[in-house]
């Protein structure tokens, strides 16, 4: 999907078609559509369960980049999205928005908004839930940003009273994989889902489905965030 030619995609997920642009020239990795938002969605069409789980949630999305995942949401599972990621990536998901309008009668809804996951209590971001899912797909790639990523996922999902949260990632970095896994569970429950669940093209493709929920009382929560940083 990523070679130098592929500028404009086209996409169809639970009967729909999505027209998506990007720059795979870019040195910019928002600007690109990574596997992990179509093993999610696959997962999805699949799994009859999981999907009702997810249909009409309100769902922040961290790290949305051109923004197939939270489309298909408000789309085909009437969800009501918030996109974010940060400003340079905007642009181009923002055009992608406007080029899959909603079709009249669709209960979903989509919004985008710049977010640098260090602004943990971002008053923006908080006014627009509660939400009932906080979703990321690909975003789980940094052995230096994923503490970072988790204790802002902890911190939204404290502010919306549990919400519980996925994140998607395609395995890649030994290491960066262990510091996801050593520091989730200092906010989370974490779980798995095994690949013989996912859709048949990605059983085999170190994709890793990673489910948490909070592990502590939203006030332990917050002690722990506030012990990290002044660690």
């Amino acid at each position: 999907m990523n070679t130098s030619s592929s500028t404009g995609l086209s996409l169809s997920f639970f009967g729909k078609s999505f027209s998506l642009s990007q720059d795979p020239s870019s040195a910019n990795h928002g600007l690109v559509l990574w596997d992990a938002a179509v093993c999610f969605l696959r997962w999805l069409e699949e799994n009859a369960k999981e999907r009702e789980k997810i249909k009409g949630c309100r769902v922040l999305e961290l790290g949305a980049g051109t923004g197939i995942l939270g489309l298909v949401l408000s789309a085909c599972l009437d969800c009501k999205v918030v996109m974010t990621d940060l400003e340079e990536v905007l642009g181009n998901l923002s055009r992608n928005v406007s080029s899959n309008p909603l079709l009249p009668g669709c209960a979903g809804s989509v919004r985008v908004l710049p977010f640098d996951w260090n602004d943990i209590g971002s008053d923006k971001i908080i006014s627009c839930g509660p939400f009932d899912l906080i979703v990321g797909t690909d975003v789980a790639y940094s052995e230096t940003l994923n503490p970072v990523l988790l204790r802002c996922a902890a911190s939204l999902a404290r502010a919306s009273e549990a919400a519980s949260v996925i994140f998607v990632n395609e395995l890649r970095c030994e290491i960066a994989q262990g510091v996801f896994d050593e520091e989730a569970p200092k906010y989370f429950r974490v779980s798995r889902v095994p690949p013989k669940r996912m859709h048949t093209d990605y059983k085999d493709a170190n994709m890793i489905i990673t489910r948490l929920s909070l592990k502590r009382s939203g006030e332990k929560i917050h002690e722990e965030l506030e012990k990290d940083n002044v660690e």
